[in-house]
């Protein structure tokens, strides 16, 4: 029998990615969040329990802030090191609705705290002699144009960069904001990421999402080519969904600022 697809859910919110991939035969491994009311959500829908109480059998451990999170504690309860690793971490410095002040702001320096402890996930999996970890990482649209190249240091630190990649330049050779949907790829790693409206997938919410997902450095992709980007991609007025969205059959929805798949900021931040 194959082993079901494993996973660990930080900045978990109410679990938005467990109510869609539970139903495949994904197995959650250890949820991570720490604002009171989605804590009792997980308990209550998911079966979470308080991880600092030990690992109780038949239950899904639930740790609070994962900026303090390393690899032993998974170890020292017996959680197995997990296929994907996802993430919707807060988007109020990114968004038009907060202050904008991007990676300047902790809520914002949690993209990157996320990418650390996932690095070091994959190279325990490489130890193990594991595939590598697969990241799925969510946000608000606004951290494509965010002014502290938000996303452009959240692409570096994916590929194990400590220097934000520049933003694209225009025809001009001005810099202008990330593709609505692109690609980039490394030595032996590749990230593609897509901007999708949530109205037009059976939620009760307008409001257009970025989603990013891909291999950690150790996965043996073996692009020989250096990071190259896909910008072909069309971009249309800022508000508007990407034209991929509307190729398959939506209408154009405005952008809005809002929460990610973490809930509110409290649901990532220190305790």
């Amino acid at each position: 029998m194959t082993a079901p697809i494993t996973y660990m859910s930080f900045c978990s919110g109410i679990e938005a990615a467990s109510a869609a991939w539970q139903p495949l035969g994904w197995q959650a491994l250890a949820f991570s969040e720490i604002d009171p009311f989605p804590r009792a959500v997980l308990k209550q829908r998911f079966n979470a329990h308080d991880a600092r109480c030990g690992r109780a059998a038949g239950t899904v451990p639930l740790f609070g802030d994962f900026t303090a999170l390393r690899v032993r504690h998974f170890e020292r309860l017996g959680i197995p090191l997990p296929d994907i690793l996802i993430a919707g971490t807060p988007c109020q410095s990114f968004s038009q609705a907060g202050k904008r002040l991007g990676l300047n702001d902790p809520r914002g320096a949690l993209s990157l705290h996320y990418l650390r402890i996932a690095h070091a996930i994959d190279t325990a999996r490489k130890h193990s002699g594991l595939p590598g970890l697969v990241l799925v990482w969510e946000n608000v649209p606004d951290v494509l144009g965010d002014r502290s190249n938000a996303f452009g240091a959240f692409l570096a630190g994916f590929f194990g960069g400590d220097q934000a990649i520049p933003y694209p330049t225009d025809p001009r050779g001005q810099p202008t904001r990330w593709a609505d949907a692109g690609v980039a790829s490394g030595a032996s790693a590749i990230c593609a990421w897509r901007l999708l409206d949530a109205q037009y997938f059976g939620v009760a919410q307008r409001g257009a999402e970025i989603t990013s997902d891909g291999t950690c450095p150790t996965l043996t992709c073996n692009h020989e080519a250096p990071i190259a980007f896909n910008c072909k991609q069309t971009r249309i007025a800022a508000g508007k969904v990407s034209p991929p969205l509307r190729a398959m059959g939506s209408r154009d929805g405005k952008n809005s600022g809002g929460g990610s798949w973490g809930g509110s900021w409290g649901g990532c931040a220190a305790q």
